[in-house]
């Protein structure tokens, strides 16, 4: 829909069909990505996206295995491996304070992963908007680099019945999710996390 550039950020959206297996379109999105012009030691970029439903109900599934998440670098994971000499090196903080292992399946605004790359400590944290759907949403983030922000795991987070973190779109409606990659030098207090998660939280 749209490419472009500009001084201080450039925007990619893009409007996609998610068809069902018999040709049936069961809802569209529309995805924004933002970069912005920062400076050389950090990266920043938004991702939104909203899903729309056809005529017909849409059920986005409750599950631990989503929703917005990357990989970090091997050298950066938390748990000891074969890139980080056998010695775990990175470091999993929340907002909460709560850090580590027991970060998996806790709900915080944000979430930052540090580590050891390419000689320097980098870390790579993500914001949850406050106006997302059950802000603030539960991290499904591992010692073994899996990262990922997931508003709808509650059955294994919470240890609710199967289903209930399930989301329901009404026919026509509408959900929109927001977030941000902060990408910065050291970890989150050097970084600035908590400073650049309350800029985005003020923005939109």
């Amino acid at each position: 829909l749209e490419v472009k550039s500009g001084e201080n950020s450039g925007v990619i959206r893009a409007q996609n069909k998610w068809v069902a297996p018999d040709g049936t379109v069961t809802c569209t999105s529309e995805e924004t990505l933002r970069v912005y012009a920062r400076p050389a030691n950090e990266r920043l970029f938004d991702f939104d996206v909203t899903l729309k439903a056809g005529d017909k109900e849409v059920v986005l599934g409750d599950t631990k295995e989503g929703a917005m998440g990357i990989r970090v670098a091997e050298t950066m994971r938390s748990k000891a491996n074969k890139h980080n000499a056998g010695k775990p090196a990175g470091q999993i903080v929340l907002s909460s304070g709560v850090t580590g292992d027991d970060t998996w399946g806790k709900r915080a605004e944000w979430c930052d992963y540090y580590g050891p790359a390419g000689g320097k400590t980098l870390g790579v944290a993500i914001f949850d908007h406050p106006k997302n759907p059950r802000h603030p949403t539960w991290w499904h983030v591992r010692n073994y680099g899996l990262f990922a922000a997931n508003p709808f795991g509650l059955h294994d987070f919470e240890k609710k019945p199967a289903g209930a973190g399930n989301m329901n779109i009404a026919p026509n409606q509408s959900v929109t999710f927001r977030y941000r990659f902060y990408m910065h030098e050291g970890d989150e207090k050097q970084g600035r996390v908590a400073e650049r998660y309350k800029e985005y939280a003020s923005e939109k």
